[in-house]
């Protein structure tokens, strides 16, 4: 389950009990908000499952057993990015599209974060290799820059719209 709290650490309510539409969350790994849509990524289903913010469920936002052992989910624009092994795995949080950034290969490898930067870079933590490894856009093929681009660049106009102009102006320099 899901615990939330105030700002001063007080409880306030829990979710994601068995319900009669939903079957419940059995190991949650990660979780992030974008607007009003709270996104918990579960080990034991493989998925990523959509609430809202009071902790109702919506949908299963990508079907079960698409990841192995999905880690932690960061916000990236409107995507998540999605840690899953040896794999760093984008989310579009509409769609449920999943996009593979980058694969670590066959060497024993378990990437437990990625974080993305103002540069449009992913910092990976390996947790088997004891490394911290930068993703960099270069390494990606055309298509993928072409996605990222389009995300940097929505991601620039929610800026500006939500009157964040540091921010916008940071991912217009990228």
């Amino acid at each position: 389950r899901v615990n939330v709290f105030d700002k001063d650490g007080t409880p306030l309510f829990f979710f994601g009990n068995k319900k009669s539409d939903f079957d419940g969350l059995k190991a949650p790994t990660g979780i992030a908000i974008i607007n009003e849509s709270v996104f918990v990524a579960d080990e034991v289903f493989g998925c990523i499952f959509e609430f809202d913010r009071a902790g109702n469920f919506i949908r299963e936002l990508v079907e079960k057993k698409t990841f192995s052992k999905p880690e932690s989910i960061k916000i990236w624009g409107e995507d998540l990015v999605v840690c899953d092994k040896n794999k760093i795995l984008s989310v579009d949080s509409q769609t449920g599209s999943v996009f593979e950034y980058v694969r670590t290969g066959n060497a024993p490898s378990r990437v437990t974060v990625a974080s993305p930067d103002v540069n449009g870079n992913l910092l990976a933590t390996d947790i088997v290799s004891n490394e911290v490894e930068e993703v960099k856009p270069e390494k990606l093929s055309k298509q993928d820059k072409a996605k990222l681009m389009i995300k940097l660049e929505n991601e620039m106009k929610e800026a500006a719209k939500n009157l964040d102009f540091e921010r916008a102006m940071e991912l217009r320099d990228i």
